[in-house]
């Protein structure tokens, strides 16, 4: 990668993260019911051998609930340990879609 598309890419990390993480346990002020009931579906796997996929999770797969799981073990059950990893997947969202992004427009340029 040329230095160029290496400071795009570290500015957009810095300014998503900045954006994800500004107040990042205050907004919204209360946990909306979503967020309390992926805490008790992830808490429900702790100690049970691995499930790729539970009644319980309404058609999601358990990768999330197991990395939200790991979250609330190391951090305790906070609104931090809860909102981390939805944090931490949207910022490798905006990393993922850099890249989608760079390799569709260079192929629609290499044609012209």
């Amino acid at each position: 990668m040329k230095l160029k598309d290496n400071f795009i890419l570290m500015l957009l990390v810095i300014l998503s993260s900045f954006l994800i993480f500004y107040q990042f346990t205050f907004i919204p002020k209360y946990l909306t019911f979503d967020e309390i009931e992926f805490t008790k579906l992830a808490l429900s796997l702790s100690g049970k051998p691995y499930t790729p996929y539970s009644a319980l999770a309404t058609g999601h797969s358990t990768l999330y609930f197991y990395t939200l799981l790991f979250s609330l073990k190391t951090f305790g059950i906070n609104v931090f340990a809860l909102r981390l990893p939805a944090a931490i997947f949207g910022i490798f969202s905006v990393i993922l879609f850099y890249f989608v992004s760079r390799l569709s427009f260079r192929s629609r340029l290499s044609r012209e």
